[in-house]
């Protein structure tokens, strides 16, 4: 898991409370989800930022 504001390289584990990605009408907002083998990037590797500008969640997969 990484959490928009965070440090880049610093990781995330279980988060229980807070900093939902939601819409204007706070709906949460989902851009994509990722499958076995999928993988995400992380912009800092590219431009020099010291924080991150996204959050990722996660989810167990269903039996």
């Amino acid at each position: 898991m990484v959490r928009r504001g965070s440090e880049i390289g610093q990781r995330w584990g279980r988060q229980h409370a807070g900093g939902e990605p939601v819409d204007q009408e706070r709906r949460e907002l989902i851009l994509t989800y990722l499958n076995k083998g999928d993988f995400i990037g992380e912009m800092g590797v590219f431009i020099e930022s010291a924080n991150r500008s996204a959050m990722i969640r996660t989810r167990s997969a269903r039996p």
